[in-house]
């Protein structure tokens, strides 16, 4: 004999456990987020801060600090082997009677920290002593001023500025921005008493303000 067993679902009983289900796959979605979150996190935090992929200069000599330990040679070619952090009232990179150099960040970091405000850190400086200097595939961030040019025919190019109170200062005369990424700062490039400064194929997005003639 076959005993015949009729199963009664219960409507809310089912609508329970679905709803726990759901919760259960919200829990995980969550779970998820904040594991990638912390993870982009702890990257930015204790990464070697290389922020761009650039091709690296044939020949350079390396610089793990602001400054070689003999001072800017004229005539040479720099790579960055580090990220670098500077605080308030210092100047990183101070380029003064010299022509000829380069130096290419092989997109590590300049890194600020304290305020953008006046008074706040300074990624590099070309003094009006100085001339014919190229900075590339740098990476400055959260600095007061990224980079200021007081001399001549000097040449910023394929750098990425985030969150700096002003990208690129130009005083000096026929010096060239191109190819920069300037995103999320006050400014992005100021053309102060410069004359013949080129402004070139960069990418200005979501600043206060792209490009300043004469205001600083």
């Amino acid at each position: 004999m076959v005993a015949k067993v009729k199963t009664v679902v219960d409507p809310a009983v089912v609508s329970t456990v679905e709803v726990q289900s759901g919760d259960r796959k919200k829990i995980w979605l969550i779970v998820g987020i904040s594991v990638v979150v912390l993870l982009l996190v702890f990257l930015l935090l204790f990464s070697p801060g290389k922020a761009l992929a650039g091709k690296a200069t044939a020949g350079a000599l390396p610089l793990s600090s602001c400054e070689p330990a003999d001072g800017w040679q004229s005539n040479t070619a720099y790579q960055l082997t580090q990220r670098l952090l500077i605080g308030n009232g210092e100047k990183c990179f101070n380029f003064d009677g010299v022509s000829g150099i380069i130096l290419d960040c092989d997109g590590y970091t300049v890194q600020g920290y304290g305020t953008i405000g006046a008074g706040g850190p300074e990624g590099a400086r070309i003094q009006s002593t100085a001339s014919d200097v190229t900075i590339i595939n740098c990476h400055f961030n959260n600095l007061h001023i990224a980079i200021q040019v007081e001399g001549d025919s000097n040449t910023i190019s394929d750098n990425y500025f985030t969150g700096n109170s002003r990208a690129i200062i130009f005083e000096g005369d026929s010096n060239l921005a191109k190819q920069n990424l300037i995103t999320r700062g006050t400014v992005g490039v100021i053309v102060g008493s410069a004359s013949e400064a080129s402004v070139e194929d960069n990418e200005l997005s979501f600043n206060h303000q792209g490009v300043n003639l004469g205001v600083q």
